[in-house]
């Protein structure tokens, strides 16, 4: 494995003037006994620049509180007095980079000059100051609007506050809390807590993450509920809701079988989920809550009780690679090459409650990753089901995935085709799939009225990295075009559309440099639109390097809640 020259000067004699200083290179990590291991964590901006930027960027070190070295130190899987291990070394560096607040890590081992080595940590936080929200040109000029800290004191703690602007409805509020280090383990805790334009939810969520193949088990335990209204769009008509309360619990745990690299994981969980959607559609007209004559949703849903026992099983044959700029724009992103599949099956049984459905739910994921830095393919899968005691037929069978490949021909440059599909049968719970939707839709169909039950979507992008802007970001430029199709399937309103088209061009911002947090800014324009042509401006600022795919909201919000997407992700 490649290791980077990485230079430690160390005084013979501190604060003795002239003293001569040695040059300490890295080593390789071969079974030396680590005598010591230093941490260096720095905040997002550095420098000793003029001006008025400069100075923004003194403001902003200010308001931000550097990472805690304990905070760093608890994820390291390097221990002095033991042997140095080069798998534990670069899993610690990968392991540090996943974590939402530090942009970037290096772990290396330096010699001591004395037989042994020394761990040398050093990180770069990301920026921790969470302010947005959005404008308009009418009244309310002032939308919605966001603030909170992503590392709050430095600690990995991340809190939050968001307000939007009701317009027909009421204001929506809402907080969210996630401990990363709960208890000073690498656990985590979340709290969220909101009241919706339509409904509110909660939730509490306590686990320990299968972050890396060295760790034996992995746990969760959480509970909420969701008192929401899902929409529903219709071509020459106005949009209708119908209620959905759902109230949801989990236990569980998965364990590690096998070597690191080439293992299985296994485990149970105990899962109880109810289920009460509306009885009738309605409509909001000035505010108020009006019934709706339409009569395609009016008695479809009826309400359901799960109580399981799940099994769980994971197969994983799986190294990771360090690429540039696939998703991000000059980050090192960690790749998963090789194969990885999860199960999990599940039965329900009365004496966990005496009103539960006696189902059959089964779950399944796959991924696989094939390639090099300069050209990379991967295709991830999630599918779910259900089937009533003896019936033959499965019901709520719920489809999202993704293939993405990745071209990289010069430094600067990377090429990106994904297809991308979602969609359901027989589903027991409202959803609509649209070219409407931020994150599965189309770019450019912000007002498209149409959905369905399936929906499909190519896109491809040609990315260039412009070069960094001083020591603050890194600036990209990306041309882009989007094209999809929506099946009608048994969703309610559903429409068979014709492939949409359309294509744009972005500016892509990462803050500090090699940032997997990437801010967009999109124009898109629909070629061929179901509604009016009008260009479409976007903004969305997401850790587009730290996950493959990120299943859209509006299939996500039909599955089960008491679920993992994946064994492997847990939770």
């Amino acid at each position: 494995m490649r290791m980077a020259r990485v230079i430690w000067l160390l005084p013979l004699a501190a604060g003795v003037a002239g003293a001569q200083i040695p040059v300490r290179e890295a080593v390789p990590c071969a079974g030396q006994i680590i005598n010591a291991i230093e941490i260096d964590t720095r905040p997002p901006f550095q420098g000793s620049e003029t001006g008025v930027i400069a100075r923004t960027g003194r403001v902003a070190r200010k308001m931000h509180e550097t990472t805690k070295p304990e905070v760093v130190r608890r994820y390291i899987a390097l221990h002095i007095g033991e042997g140095c291990d080069e798998l534990r070394r670069a899993e610690s560096e990968r392991i540090l980079r996943a974590q939402p607040f530090i942009s970037e890590a290096t772990v290396a081992s330096v010699s001591d000059g004395q037989g042994g080595v020394i761990v040398v940590v050093t990180t770069i936080d990301e920026i921790s100051l969470i302010i947005g929200g959005s404008v308009s040109a009418s009244s309310p000029f002032i939308r919605s609007a966001k603030f909170g800290n992503r590392n709050l004191f430095g600690r990995g703690l991340h809190a939050a506050l968001r307000w939007e602007d009701g317009r027909e409805f009421r204001d929506s509020y809402s907080v969210r809390v996630t401990d990363y280090q709960f208890f000073g383990r690498p656990y985590q805790l979340s709290i969220e807590a909101g009241r919706q334009q339509l409904g509110k939810e909660w939730l509490v969520d306590a686990s320990h993450p299968f972050l890396t193949d060295l760790q034996r088990f992995a746990w969760r335990v959480g509970a909420g509920e969701v008192d929401t209204y899902t929409r529903f769009r219709r071509p020459d008509a106005d949009q209708v809701h119908i209620a959905v309360d759902r109230e949801y619990a989990e236990l569980g745990g998965v364990a590690r079988l096998g070597p690191v690299g080439r293992f299985l994981l296994a485990g149970g969980s105990l899962t109880k989920e109810r289920v009460m959607p509306g009885d009738a559609p309605v409509r909001i007209v000035d505010g108020e809550l009006v019934a709706d004559t339409s009569t395609a949703l009016i008695g479809r849903y009826t309400e359901q009780r799960q109580a399981r026992i799940n099994a769980l099983l994971g197969a994983r044959v799986i190294n990771f690679m360090e690429v540039v700029g696939f998703d991000a724009l000059d980050a090192r992103q960690d790749v998963r090459k090789g194969l990885q599949l999860g199960f999990l099956l599940g039965r329900g049984f009365e004496f966990l409650d005496s009103k539960s459905d006696q189902d059959f739910f089964a779950s399944a994921s796959a991924y696989a990753g094939v390639g090099s830095p300069s050209v990379f393919g991967a295709l991830e899968l999630n599918v779910e089901g259900r089937r009533k005691g003896d019936e033959d037929n499965w019901n709520s069978v719920l489809s999202s995935g993704r293939f993405a490949l990745f071209a990289r021909p010069f430094s600067r440059h990377t090429a990106t085709t994904s297809l991308e599909w979602t969609g359901g049968w027989r589903s027991r719970v409202p959803y609509q799939l649209t070219f409407a939707s931020r994150e599965g839709g189309l770019r450019g169909f912000r007002n498209s009225q149409t959905g369905g039950a399936r929906r499909v979507v190519l896109r491809a992008e040609d990315k260039y990295v412009w070069g960094r802007f001083r020591k603050y970001a890194t600036i990209g430029i990306a041309g882009f075009a989007d094209a999809g199709k929506i099946w009608a399937g048994d969703s309610p309103f559903g429409v068979d559309t014709p492939v949409r088209y359309s294509a744009g061009v972005g500016l892509l911002v990462a803050s500090p440099p090699r940032s997997r947090r990437l801010a967009r800014l999109d124009l898109a324009y629909p070629i061929n639109p179901d509604g009016k042509r009008r260009p479409e401006l976007r903004l969305t600022v997401r850790d587009f390097g730290r996950t493959f795919w990120k299943e859209p909201n509006d299939l996500h919000r039909a599955r089960e809640r008491s679920r993992p997407a994946s064994v492997f992700n847990w939770p």
